[in-house]
């Protein structure tokens, strides 16, 4: 199983959108096995060493749903992990 953080979309109370990094998960085909429930938290690294090489990973992830536009890289949506996590319950 293979995993990226994937930048997700949703709607603030106000309406407008907003975004946030969760980790994805993936198949052998590449379809999405899962999505975290909440974003990742920027805490808990047993040391800077660890924080600053996954933010360097959030970051690349984060710049390739921007620049790729690929579907492992494109930006989710709220209804999508929606959709992941009712298939995840049957």
């Amino acid at each position: 199983m293979t995993w990226n953080y994937r930048v997700v979309r949703s709607k603030d109370v106000d309406g407008s959108d907003i975004y946030a990094l969760h980790e994805c998960y993936y198949n052998k085909d590449g379809s999405i096995d899962g999505v975290t429930h909440r974003p990742v938290a920027l805490y808990g690294f047993e040391s800077v060493k660890d924080l600053v090489s996954s933010l360097g990973m959030m970051l690349n992830d984060a710049t390739s749903a921007r620049l790729r536009r690929t579907t492992r890289h494109s930006v989710l949506s709220a209804e999508d992990i929606e959709t992941v996590i009712a298939r995840e319950a049957k």
